[in-house]
């Protein structure tokens, strides 16, 4: 999504994935959430940091495609 939606080439990257133990987790499990939903332990946090430069529809643009 980054390389489609923020013109970012193939080899451009940095990731980290950090496990966290349960007990090390703090959140509403049913915060913007409808109903009966809630969220589990059993969760993937994306941090995606950008400097200057995308605009507003770019980050949308990327957020959706995550999010779907």
């Amino acid at each position: 999504s980054l390389i489609e939606h923020f013109n970012i080439p193939e080899n451009d990257y940095f990731q980290m994935f950090l496990p966290y133990p349960s007990h090390q987790l703090f959140y509403n499990s049913s915060y913007l959430l409808e109903g009966s939903i809630k969220r589990s332990n059993n969760m993937i946090y994306v941090s995606i940091t950008c400097g200057p430069g995308r605009t507003i529809n770019q980050k949308k643009d990327l957020y959706k495609a995550i999010a779907t």
